[in-house]
């Protein structure tokens, strides 16, 4: 046996199966996604820790700029939107 070599050609051997490409538009959960908080502009809500606790969900759930910013305006209740868009 010492004296033989296996010779391999490339059509022997089997086409391995391509992977499929993730497109970086599409984003795939690896975990149950979290709702974002609801800001109801209530004198005892607090905006500054809405908005922290709503980045923070961003992160969790891997949101993309453009996914937070379209998150962000479903997150507020009818009557601050109109009081956001006039910023």
């Amino acid at each position: 046996m010492e004296g033989r070599r296996a010779v391999f050609h490339v059509e022997d051997v089997p086409a391995q199966p391509r992977l499929p490409t993730v497109r970086e538009d599409v984003h795939v959960p690896r975990h149950r996604e979290r709702d974002p908080p609801i800001f109801r502009s209530d004198p005892q809500d607090d905006a500054v820790d809405w908005l922290f606790r709503f980045e923070e969900i961003s992160r969790y759930n891997c949101w993309s700029s453009g996914q937070q910013l379209s998150n962000f305006g479903m997150s507020l209740e009818l009557l601050m939107v109109s009081h956001v868009s006039g910023i």
